[in-house]
């Protein structure tokens, strides 16, 4: 697997893990907005984290069961959709369903860390996996600095629309570059 590939994917585990810590740092912004209070806005965050547990519970496990980029390309795009469908929330419920849905499908990083592991040889494994959990912590750590100085400059709903445009660039870049092995074919020998 060839370097940039493996940076493209880090780049999808970052950017995956940051879409539900960002709304950490826009939730007064979201409150004044939308007028609740900052308590009750604080409900996105933890409809986002609870989606993320759900995500794991449910979701992960398609990774052993279906092919890896169609999987990764589909639960990236709803991702993107639930992120659009945040930055044009009318109303704080309906912001903190689809901060929900987010969470489910942002699942990503833990479907491409072990998918990549098992594409390289082993010499190589430790690096690449080091890599992709580089791209991930920094994606927790960077994710509020963005969201919070672009929500600053141009609103709460900036951050969810740039982080869509980034998730939806990186699921048609990964639709392209991503090759998993084909599941070996059990052959049926007559009798």
């Amino acid at each position: 697997m060839p370097r940039w590939v493996i940076l493209v994917l880090s780049l999808a585990c970052g950017v995956g893990v940051s879409t539900i810590y960002f709304p950490q740092a826009i939730s007064s912004l979201v409150a004044a907005d939308l007028d609740v209070s900052t308590g009750s806005a604080a409900l996105v965050v933890t409809a986002a984290q609870f989606g993320y547990a759900a995500g794991i519970f449910l979701l992960v496990p398609l990774g052993d069961r279906l092919p890896h980029r169609p999987l990764i390309v589909t639960l990236l795009t709803l991702t993107a959709a639930g992120l659009l469908a945040a930055s044009a929330a009318p109303s704080l419920p309906v912001l903190v369903v689809a901060s929900a849905v987010t969470g489910v499908t942002t699942v990503v990083p833990q479907i491409i860390i072990p998918m990549a592991a098992g594409l390289v040889p082993a010499e190589r494994r430790g690096a690449v996996t080091g890599t992709l959990l580089s791209g991930l912590i920094g994606g927790i750590l960077l994710a509020r600095t963005f969201s919070g100085t672009l929500g600053e400059r141009l609103g709460w709903r900036a951050p969810y629309i740039v982080a869509a445009v980034i998730v939806l660039a990186l699921a048609a870049i990964l639709a392209r570059v991503v090759r998993t092995p084909s599941r070996p074919r059990t052959s049926v020998t007559p009798p």
